[in-house]
């Protein structure tokens, strides 16, 4: 692999060196997002992939001649990682071989006029990368579950230090599925669909969103709070004692998110009183966009 990117790695401070606080590390986003940014020759970035029955690291990144190479890390009997198997025809004959995954990209980053790598710069597709360690969350502040994914109410502290009460949608599925028709890689997709969809929709009656923590197991997904939970248990509790012009608002508010939507052709797909939440301050809010789809038209 020959790329070419006029850049030295910033000097070691003597720290053991931890890959997911690597800006170019993209935790266990889908391989098709990751093609996604990267647009030029030399750009690159390294992600996790459980696709087999282990994990994987995976450097992904586009050639000289615009051609996109993945390029697989391994790990010898002393813990030093080094390039192994790669989709290009082109493969180093004596690989060098490092303590950690981050002096190896340090390494093949430094000017040397071959085998060197350029950091993909391009926006996230997916948005706003979380670390897991910002988010807090216990297993008694449980809101609902499905088959593959659980959502509790928890806490995200961003760097600004202001702490926000969030819903934590966790996948419950540890690895893909080879099987990518199987429910469980749809379900781990559809999650990965509305972290994809929803950090371009800012309105009073769409569900606000946070941010994906994908940079180790399991997924999180991070979404407004809304304290009055869905709008089909309300109505199921007191729907009888609700007038009529209280459901006139909840029409209109939620009228006034999909009318948003369609304006930023998107189609939701699964709008149902199950997934409309009803804010702290009583508004309806659209959610769950797992199934949406963006329209050209």
């Amino acid at each position: 692999l020959f790329l070419s990117y006029p850049m030295a790695p910033p000097p070691s401070d003597g720290k053991k060196k931890n890959i997911e606080d690597a800006e170019w590390y993209h935790g266990f986003r889908p391989r098709k997002d990751a093609f996604r940014l990267i647009t030029k020759p030399g750009e690159f970035l390294v992600q996790a992939t459980d696709t087999g029955p282990s994990t994987d690291i995976v450097i992904s990144a586009m050639d000289n001649n615009r051609k996109m190479v993945n390029i697989t890390l391994k790990i010898d009997t002393e813990g030093k990682w080094f390039i192994g198997q790669s989709s290009s025809a082109t493969a180093l004959k004596t690989p060098h071989k490092f303590p950690t995954i981050v002096d190896l990209v340090d390494h093949y980053r430094v000017s040397t006029g071959e085998d060197t790598l350029d950091k993909a710069t391009n926006q996230s597709i997916i948005g706003r990368m979380i670390k897991h360690e910002n988010v807090i969350y216990e297993q008694k502040d449980k809101l609902g579950s499905g088959n593959f994914c659980t959502v509790y109410k928890g806490k995200y502290t961003p760097k600004d230090g202001k702490t926000n009460d969030v819903a934590v949608k966790i996948s419950l599925v540890a690895q893909v599925a080879v099987d990518l028709e199987s429910e469980e890689a749809k379900s781990r997709m559809a999650m990965m669909r509305e972290a994809q969809i929803m950090p371009y929709y800012t309105h009073e009656n769409i569900i606000q969103f946070y941010g994906v923590a994908c940079d180790h197991q399991p997924l999180l997904v991070l979404m407004e709070f809304c304290a009055g939970g869905d709008l089909l248990t309300h109505l199921l509790k007191h729907g009888k004692n609700t007038d009529e012009k209280e459901k006139m608002v909840y029409l209109y508010e939620a009228s006034r998110g999909m009318n948003f939507l369609h304006k930023k052709k998107c189609v939701h797909r699964d709008l149902a009183a199950r997934n409309c939440l009803i804010s702290n301050q009583g508004q309806i809010k659209i959610a769950d966009f797992g199934l949406s789809k963006v329209t050209d038209s």
